[in-house]
């Protein structure tokens, strides 16, 4: 199995033919820094030596105190074994200040305070002029509404926007009155949201469908009155050309369907209003000042995000929180910018069109997960809930991503990798060792006698799925190739681009053709 960790950036360059196949520009996943730092507005901060002052200012007690206690200590010390007990307690401090910050995040921060929260910049003389450059070119305005930096996702959090991140199922959680009501309004809330999306879909094809009958009835009606030269009579026309009956067979299928989409549009506003009415009840009942308050709750999920950024830090990974020249690089395009994180996305969803897809109720949405961008040297991005427990239709996991990567594309991927396999694993439920890609993976993993997570090994083969075998460059053991070629596939026009480029590929594609043919398929 290959190290993932040790890819060397300009592995992952898209190949310029499979570009051309997916409608992607290569040279927007590698673009210079120069090429982007030249479209953004700088952001206005204060000076170099007034940027730390401006990040404290309003800022009191003990958190203050200990932060530039340890900070001076941690500069000042020259012994290798000391600077690293100071640059320990200087992180514990750090952390303590960070979330006398997270108090305010409900009112407006100064830039210094949003770029300290976002990136963990604390004072601008511990980086380089270039890296100072590179950090103040990205935009502060977000233009996702998916994906988030850490200040952005807490006030969302606290303004009740976005739910609470699940805390470990192991812990203890805390009982408090009021909360059977309140856990009742939120699944029905989420019903509520997943009801919506099948009416906007049933919606959306009963338009296709009235649009397509349109045209059908003016293909009929479209007639030339013809006179038949052995008749006196005028204005007969002549009868129904064989296209035109076709067309009034499909004017009939039509008017089912859309019969048919009326009953269950009218079945499903009738839900919708039931729905409603529970929700204004339960509303009722969850006495408004039982619960936790902007501030706590923002502390909680403070407490929440610092366990995402341990997963993905990993154990052997860099867990001083603040930023440092020498720990990260002036190149923004391997930085996790809201904006190099989307292109990366829509790179990975060419190749893999289902990674967003959830069927409900006979209908597929692309249901794109909530992305936390994490203010740490991170090793692989993370999924930290796949579904949502109170709307399991149409409900936002979400995933986090570290800001400072060592390659960006194999930290993106992995955290796509992971939610892909957890949402796998949820469909299945019980069955996940048996049933659909969890359950074929898990085959593969118990044949070949692997040991360890079997999710890290689907993890890293489906990093090599995407980074190389859509290259036809072969790095999986055949049966996974098999396994995600049918059950996780390539796009069509990729499939036919890559027969012709390896056996193992042409092998894999008749078989498409003979399950084609087969019944069942």
């Amino acid at each position: 199995m290959s190290n993932i960790s040790q890819s060397n950036n300009s592995n992952h360059e898209l190949d310029p033919e499979i570009a051309d196949l997916l409608g992607i520009d290569p040279e927007e996943l590698s673009a210079s820094p120069e090429k982007l730092e030249d479209k953004l507005q700088p952001v206005d901060i204060s000076s170099q030596s007034e940027f730390m002052q401006a990040v404290l200012d309003g800022e009191k007690g003990e958190a203050i105190d200990n932060l530039l206690k340890y900070k001076e200590l941690f500069e000042k010390a020259l012994d290798k074994e000391e600077k690293g007990i100071y640059r320990e307690k200087l992180g514990v401090a750090y952390w303590n200040f960070y979330r006398t910050i997270s108090h305010k995040i409900m009112g407006t921060l100064s830039i210094e305070k949003k770029l300290c929260m976002r990136f963990n910049l604390l004072d601008v003389k511990n980086i380089s002029e270039s890296q100072l450059k590179m950090v103040k070119s990205i935009p502060i305005e977000n233009s996702s509404d998916t994906i988030f930096y850490l200040d952005e996702w807490l006030k969302r959090v606290g303004e009740g926007a976005i739910d609470q991140s699940v805390i470990d199922e192991t812990a203890v959680a805390k009982k408090r009155e009021g909360a059977g009501a309140q856990e009742k309004l939120e699944k029905k809330l989420g019903q509520r949201e997943a009801e919506l999306q099948v009416i906007k879909a049933k919606i959306d094809q009963v338009q296709l469908d009235e649009a397509r009958l349109k045209q059908l009835v003016d293909e009929v009606m479209h007639q030339n009155k013809t006179v038949f030269m052995d008749d006196k009579e005028s204005g007969l026309i002549e009868p129904y050309s064989d296209a035109q009956k076709s067309d009034l067979s499909m004017i009939v299928e039509i008017c089912k369907n859309l019969s048919r989409a009326d009953r269950d549009l009218g079945s499903s506003y009738k839900i919708l209003a039931d729905i409603d009415d529970d929700i204004e009840k339960l509303r009722d009942d969850v006495d408004s000042d039982i619960g936790t308050d902007d501030s706590n709750k923002i502390i909680s999920e403070f407490n929440t995000v610092k366990q995402m950024i341990k997963m993905s830090v990993g154990r052997q990974g860099n867990h001083f929180p603040i930023l440092l020249g020498h720990y990260f690089t002036d190149e923004i395009n391997q930085v996790a910018t809201i904006q190099n994180v989307e292109k990366v996305i829509q790179y990975v969803e060419k190749l893999d069109p289902g990674l967003f897809i959830r069927a409900y109720k006979g209908e597929n949405h692309r249901i794109v997960p909530y992305m936390i961008l994490l203010p740490c040297y991170g090793e692989l991005g993370i999924c930290w809930d796949p579904i949502p427990k109170n709307n399991r239709a149409t409900g936002k996991g979400r995933i986090a991503v570290p800001i400072f990567p060592k390659n960006l594309l194999n930290a993106v991927i992995a955290a796509l990798a992971d939610i892909r396999w957890q949402v796998a694993k949820e469909k299945a439920q019980h069955y996940w060792m048996e049933e659909g890609l969890t359950g074929s993976y898990y085959e593969y993993y118990q044949n070949e006698k692997l040991k360890g997570d079997i999710r890290k090994f689907f993890i890293q083969d489906y990093m090599l799925w995407i980074n190389w075998e859509s290259k036809a460059v072969q790095k999986l053991h055949k049966d996974v190739r098999n396994i995600f070629w049918r059950l996780m596939p390539f796009p069509q026009e990729l499939k036919d681009d890559l027969k012709n480029k390896g056996f193992y590929y042409s092998e894999l594609y008749q078989k498409d053709k003979r399950r084609e043919k087969s019944v069942g398929y």
